[in-house]
This record gives C-alpha cells, sequence and structure tokens, in this order.
C-alpha cells in the first residue's frame, strides 16, 4: 500500500487534534441521515473513515444501536492501523485535508474499505482555521464536478448533491 499522508503532516495534524478541542468533532449531527442511508443500504457495519474524536460512531450508538462503527484516523493514536472492510464507508469532512500528492491513493483505501456503498462529504471552500504550519486546513478546494471526476476513477458514483459550500458523493461497489 503506498503512503495515504505523509510522517509531517501526520505530526502537523495530531498537533492540531491535541490543540483544538473542536476539530473533528463535527460528524454527530450527521448520525440520523447516515443511519437512515445504512439501513436502506442493508449495511450492518460502519467505518468511519477520517473519524477524528469519533462523534459520529457515539452518535450512532444512541440513534441505531445495532450498527457496528469502527474507525480509522491516520492522526489519531490508537484509531490508525490499517481498518478492515466495512458494509459503508463514511468519508466526512476528510478529502479536503488529504494532501493533493494523496489523494489518488487515499480514495482507493477508501474503495478497497468498502462492500456495499461510500459517503463522502467533501468541502469546497478554503477553512477558517489555519494550520500550525500557516497553511490553509483545506489543502484542496475544488468543486463538486473536480471531486466527482476524480472519485468516478475508482468508485460507481451514484449520487451527487451540490449543497453550497460542499458536496455530497454517494457511490456504491459493484
Amino acid at each position: 500500500m503506498r503512503a495515504l499522508i505523509s510522517d509531517e503532516y501526520r505530526d502537523i495534524n495530531q498537533r492540531f487534534h491535541a490543540e483544538n478541542k473542536g476539530f473533528g468533532t463535527k460528524a454527530h449531527k450527521y448520525a440520523q441521515a447516515v443511519a437512515r442511508i445504512a439501513l436502506a443500504s442493508g449495511a450492518k457495519s460502519i467505518l468511519d473513515y477520517g473519524c477524528g474524536k469519533g462523534t459520529l460512531k457515539v452518535a450512532l450508538a444512541d440513534v441505531l444501536p445495532s450498527l457496528r462503527v469502527e474507525e480509522y484516523d491516520p492522526a489519531v493514536h490508537g484509531k490508525d492501523g490499517d481498518p478492515k472492510t466495512e458494509d459503508m464507508v463514511i468519508v466526512f469532512d476528510v478529502m479536503e485535508h488529504v494532501e493533493p500528492e494523496h489523494v489518488d491513493d487515499v480514495i482507493q483505501h477508501i474503495q478497497s474499505k468498502a462492500r456495499k456503498t461510500i459517503l463522502f462529504k467533501i468541502s469546497n471552500v478554503r477553512a477558517r482555521k489555519q494550520l500550525p504550519d500557516g497553511r490553509n486546513a483545506h489543502l484542496i478546494v475544488e468543486d463538486k464536478e473536480w471531486w466527482q471526476a476524480k472519485i468516478k476513477q475508482y468508485c460507481s458514483v451514484r449520487e451527487i448533491i451540490d449543497a453550497g459550500n460542499e458536496c455530497i458523493i454517494a457511490c456504491v461497489i459493484e
């Protein structure tokens, strides 16, 4: 497997997580929607790819306790091991943070971890936050067409939603 993140960027993100309590904590807001999609697709397990502080897993335990949720984040100790394949992979607010030279490898890795469905939520605008090294926290700022074309190289895109400053891309594994 190719590198998914540079050592330098992993260190920066680990520090950013440690110093910013709110970083990696927003996914819980989508627990109801994720649960509905999981039920509709027949998913029994989810991989929260780029899980941050793990708020989605906690929220899903309340909403749909029968759903098994695994977590992966290369910048969070204890969640940085290569994850197992799960029915559904959730990738919320992750892709815009990926180093451009690793984006193809990351998408391939995500695709290899999904049995049925992948759901991406990707910001299309610059972040309000800066990384400790001075870069904008969103390393990739592209529109939905760019992301659709990029993801389509590796996954079967079934739906794309333009949600203003972000896009939602749903893929199926065939």
